[in-house]
């Protein structure tokens, strides 16, 4: 295969596009073992709409649902899944939007601050402030992402809780974080073991 030929463009083409399937494929099969997972843990804890687990989004109020009360602190947290739902969907829009009238008015300021003066002595008072800003909020955002992602841990410990007993829960949850694929491969393997009725709260939406 020479690198200088026409061999070698089709080459490529062809590897992307194995490449592209094979990932497509691998996502399509981990979301699938997290939506069967869902639904059949959602029966075992006897909730109804468990084909939510099929849904995008949805399947995280449902993931919600099945966790039931969560402890965050020395607060209860009820509606797991509404947070679940809701948390990241804030989290995104406050980061866009709060970038964006951070980032457009610095911006606009200094290229008319350009547009006046060639000296960057004029433009470092504006971008310094503007780096702080940008700093702080960057900051600010990511604990912010930390906080979220906390609830979600919480709320998948206790999902694994209701189906493995002991320290099981938390060795789980380290394997979800730490290995790709492991989270939804665990869903799957839990959801078809019995459920653990000494980690397991009575639930309002069971029937």
């Amino acid at each position: 295969m020479r690198f200088g030929g026409a061999e070698f463009p089709v080459a490529l083409f062809i590897f992307l596009v194995l490449l592209f399937v094979i990932i497509i494929f691998i996502a399509f099969v981990l979301y699938f073992l997290k939506a069967v997972g869902i639904y059949r843990m959602s029966v075992a804890r006897g909730l109804r709409f468990g084909w939510l687990g099929f849904i995008p989004y949805a399947n995280e109020f449902q993931l919600g649902q099945i966790a039931g009360e969560i402890e965050f602190g020395n607060k209860r947290i009820k509606n797991t899944g509404v947070w679940l739902l809701i948390l990241p969907i804030v989290y995104g829009m406050v980061f866009t939007i709060g970038f964006m009238i951070i980032y457009i008015p610095f911006l606009l300021k200094i290229v008319s601050i350009t547009e006046a003066t060639s000296e960057i002595e004029d433009i470092l008072p504006t971008l310094s402030v503007f780096i702080i800003v940008l700093t702080i909020f960057i900051i600010v955002m990511i604990i912010a992402e930390i906080l979220v992602n906390l609830v979600k841990y919480l709320a998948i410990h206790k999902v694994f809780s209701h189906f493995s007993s002991g320290q099981k829960p938390v060795f789980y949850l380290l394997l979800a974080i730490l290995i790709p694929c492991a989270y939804e491969i665990l869903l799957f393997r839990l959801s078809s073991r019995p459920l653990v009725v000494s980690n397991t709260q009575p639930f309002a939406g069971t029937e």
